[in-house]
């Protein structure tokens, strides 16, 4: 495509980015508003309105048909194209650290899905699902990666949020566990230090939990410094991710019911703000669950070597 046929700068070329803005949320077959009123609705001259549709045409990025007095109808749109005409800059996604395999498969899918519907992509890791959703709020991200017990958990107290789709079990992690600094407890008991995370809406929602009714003192790790901190004698106990647990074989890993009771905490979910519409449609249109999940597989398994 050749946007450097028009200056969008210009009074058409505004026309156009305005046309582009309404024309990504539709779809082809939908009926459109009529050229009087698009050059209303954006105080433009019919000529230029005009205009700024034939050039979406010309470029094959949008097509449309008339119909008489039945009005005119959107007959084709290439959305990826469209977005790259009005979007002025990459999409910027923002997911957590590719310290497992099973996150180094995420971002090597969103990489390669939207490489090939190239659509620029930045993808940023923070840790915490709270400062990601807070990156997003703000408008530093346009879609972020967290599990779904957090997206629940965020929707329940703000519905800014949408989410886009669930990506199914085990996409996150594949459980999280109680680990001991020391073997003999399989459970949390008194007088324990517990590392928590609050960033992290997985492991303050579960450490909390199997630390109820306990008289423990809650100590503040990042989520990443966790085993060091169980290695070094800082806490007692605490829960993590058993993905990377079999870099730290002297720690004691059990099993816990208040974890197991609720899987949404393993599936990954990608979600955007519920303004997003335009995002919304385009991510929708090219990224599909089923193609994301290959790819991860295939890190997993070693089929595919991560690039992100």
């Amino acid at each position: 495509m050749d946007t450097t046929l028009v200056n969008l700068l210009s009074k058409q070329g505004q026309m156009v980015i305005a046309l582009g803005h309404d024309l990504i949320m539709r779809e082809p077959g939908d009926r459109i508003p009529t050229v009087q009123e698009y050059a209303k609705r954006n105080n433009a001259s019919i000529g230029t309105t005009q205009s700024a549709q034939a050039y979406l045409q010309q470029q094959g990025i949008a097509s449309f048909e008339s119909r008489g007095h039945q009005g005119t109808y959107l007959t084709g749109l290439k959305r990826d194209e469209l977005w790259r005409l009005i979007h002025p800059r990459n999409i910027v996604g923002a997911m957590p650290l590719p310290y497992s395999a099973r996150y180094e498969g995420i971002a090597t899918a969103l990489s390669e899905v939207f490489e090939q519907a190239e659509i620029p992509l930045n993808l940023v890791y923070i840790r915490g699902a709270n400062s990601r959703l807070q990156t997003l709020r703000e408008d530093r991200a346009d879609f972020v990666v967290i599990s779904a017990l957090a997206a629940e958990q965020a929707y329940q107290d703000s519905d800014d949020i949408s989410i886009l789709m669930n990506l199914g079990t085990e996409t996150y992690v594949s459980k999280h566990v109680l680990v001991f600094r020391e073997a003999g407890h399989e459970d949390i008991e008194d007088g324990m230090r517990v590392g928590i995370d609050r960033q992290s809406l997985d492991q303050s929602h579960f450490t909390y939990r199997v630390c109820e009714g306990k008289q423990v003192e809650m100590v503040e790790v990042g989520y990443m410094q966790i085993p060091v901190a169980l290695q070094r004698g800082l806490i007692d106990a605490t829960i993590w991710n058993r993905d990377e647990l079999h870099n730290y074989n002297e720690l004691h890993v059990v099993e816990s019911r208040e974890v197991e009771a609720n899987s949404t905490n393993t599936e990954a979910c990608i979600v955007t703000r519920k303004d997003a519409t335009a995002l919304t449609h385009l991510l929708g249109e090219f990224l599909q669950v089923e193609r994301i999940q290959q790819i991860q597989q295939d890190v997993l398994s070693g089929a595919l070597i991560p690039r992100y």
